[in-house]
């Protein structure tokens, strides 16, 4: 019994002859300007984690024990109020009907309430309770509180050269210059 996984592919390439440069394009780039391991993306995901997990832990402690770490993030910056379901789908990149979902979630719990959008009579607008204001506040206190810490270890220099830095990244990726700081 032959396997079709060990038969040849009807089409064959053309075989390098010897001394022949090959065809086909190096896998690797040249050595001087191939960043070293972690990249950039992997650097800035562990800060964020970090981050994230000290909004949740802050959000616990503060007693708001009926949420979890996605409803969390759902607070992160700008914020909830105000925002369409969608435009949360689209900032969290996740599906619409998880939004509904977490949001449902939240709503049931007494966070949120959803009103129509005046601008669109099919959309929906996210508006914070008393409550929901409370847990904004914890999480925005936790995220001061994270940059703090962030400065102590980096230094009060090299921790304003980050964020203007991540400033200029930000506006050069979405084109949105209200995200230099002021002073800057």
């Amino acid at each position: 019994m032959s396997s079709n996984l060990s038969r040849a592919p009807s089409h064959k390439l053309p075989r390098k002859r010897a001394g022949q440069p090959s065809s086909r394009p190096s896998r690797k780039l040249p050595s001087n300007t191939e960043p070293s391991p972690p990249y950039i993306g992997y650097s800035m995901r562990v800060v964020w984690q970090w981050v994230w997990e000290q909004n949740f832990a802050a959000a616990a402690r503060a007693g708001y024990d009926d949420v979890n770490p996605a409803h969390v993030s759902l607070f992160r910056y700008p914020g909830l109020d105000g925002c369409r379901l969608t435009d949360v789908a689209q900032r969290m990149q996740i599906t619409k009907q998880s939004v509904h979902e977490l949001i449902s979630h939240l709503e049931e719990r007494g966070y949120l309430l959803r009103e129509p959008d005046p601008t669109n009579r099919r959309a929906r607008l996210v508006r914070l309770t008393d409550k929901g204001w409370g847990l904004q506040n914890v999480i925005k206190a936790q995220a001061l509180e994270a940059e703090r810490q962030c400065a102590e270890i980096l230094g009060p220099r090299r921790f304003a050269e980050l964020k203007k830095a991540l400033d200029v990244l930000v506006e050069q990726i979405t084109g949105d210059e209200s995200s230099r700081r002021s002073g800057d």
